[in-house]
């Protein structure tokens, strides 16, 4: 006799307050994108600077989840271009996480993006 089969094997009954998980997951979802969002639109505003984004990825899980690349492509006067050079050359993945960095990353990144003229 088999282990399990398909009559056996019942769908997943929604328990009686479903929606409440799923909306709170919902809304905390949509917090981390707005939280990813202001921080890419301060840093590219010149509102905050590289220094203090990556300060704050270190402690902020929000902060932390975005994209190295897309975190340097945002400060004034990087490009895409000069974002992934500098990260190949530091031997860092454009798909890294900003929170992943340790300090001697930050600071090496921090170093050579303003060898490049970026403001820190």
């Amino acid at each position: 006799m088999p282990i399990s089969s398909r009559d056996d094997a019942s769908p997943a009954e929604p328990s009686a307050g479903g929606d409440g998980g799923r909306s709170a997951a919902l809304s905390a979802a949509a917090h981390q994108r707005d939280a990813r969002e202001a921080m890419v639109d301060a840093l590219r505003e010149g509102r905050t600077g590289l220094a203090e984004a990556l300060a704050d990825a270190a402690v902020d899980p929000a902060v932390g989840s975005i994209k190295i690349v897309k975190l340097v492509e945002a400060v004034p006067g990087v490009g895409k271009v000069v974002a992934r050079r500098t990260l190949a050359d530091l031997g860092l993945s454009g798909d890294l996480r900003a929170g992943l960095l340790d300090p001697a990353q930050r600071a090496g990144l921090l170093e050579a993006l303003t060898a490049r003229g970026a403001p820190a």
